[in-house]
């Protein structure tokens, strides 16, 4: 949803990234230019079973702007899974 307001050309919505697992791992690193993230709207899915995967640490790399969601569990090579910032 825009906002055309002088001084303030926001946008508010949500994003999905869906992605295939292709090689162990312990997090998910997302580059997120211009955008304010919560970490509470931040959610991490198993696509098959719809399972969350606990984020165990946000970590917000301002100067990269880099988002990286830290697991306490690696991911499983074969499966698809999507992250959500709403």
């Amino acid at each position: 949803m825009p906002f055309i307001i002088p001084e303030n050309f926001t946008i508010r919505g949500k994003v999905v990234v869906e992605m295939n697992c292709v090689s162990p791992g312990k997090n998910v690193t997302l580059h997120f230019a211009d955008m304010e993230l919560h970490k509470s709207s931040i959610v991490l899915k198993e696509t098959e079973s719809g399972k969350k995967v606990p984020i165990a640490e946000h970590v917000f790399d301002s100067d990269r702007e880099f988002y990286i969601a830290r697991l306490n569990e690696g991911l499983t090579v074969g499966k698809s899974y999507s992250i959500q910032v709403i």
